[in-house]
């Protein structure tokens, strides 16, 4: 075995130094195809926190954003927000739901972009990395209808945004 793929919310701590190969963190909704986020996860020791949960992949955008759908500055925490190729329309005969949780893009001037709305909460760090926080606790599990219809876009592919402060 070359790699190892993790799965879901976070991973709770690194590997250890003797695991014989690499550790990949994988984070993302089942309404964004599973992985949204992705990093390689480094044995430290020294450090036993939870990994990040990393970076957007390709063709897909996060947003960290407050209550007002606004980019929240760098550290402080907010609502994980995501778009991109691979986003569902929304729910099969659920049509409260998916308007609730597919939002109309704010930075998008496609008029068909969606942002899904996942209820996490998280902060981007320094690195650019995205550190997970806490669970949406109403986190809606539903298999979506269908992918998105967003045309990838090479020169976006595997964006965030991080508000900086000055």
């Amino acid at each position: 075995m070359r790699a190892l793929l993790t799965g879901g919310d976070k991973l709770h701590h690194p590997p250890d130094e003797h695991l014989p190969c690499a550790l990949f963190n994988h984070y993302g909704p089942t309404e964004h195809t599973v992985v949204t986020t992705s990093t390689a996860v480094l044995p430290n020791a020294a450090n036993p926190a939870a990994p990040p949960i990393g970076r957007p992949i390709a063709n897909t955008r996060v947003y960290i954003l407050d209550r007002h759908l606004q980019p929240v500055p760098l550290g402080v925490p907010g609502e994980l927000h995501i778009s991109g190729a691979g986003l569902a329309r929304g729910y099969l005969n659920r049509p409260e739901l998916t308007a609730e949780k597919f939002v109309p893009n704010p930075f998008s001037q496609d008029p068909e972009s969606r942002l899904y709305k996942t209820g996490d909460q998280v902060r981007c760090l320094e690195d650019g990395n995205i550190e997970f926080l806490a669970a949406s606790i109403n986190r809606s599990r539903f298999a979506a209808t269908e992918s998105s219809s967003v045309k990838s876009n090479p020169s976006s592919a595997g964006t965030r945004t991080c508000a900086r402060r000055s």
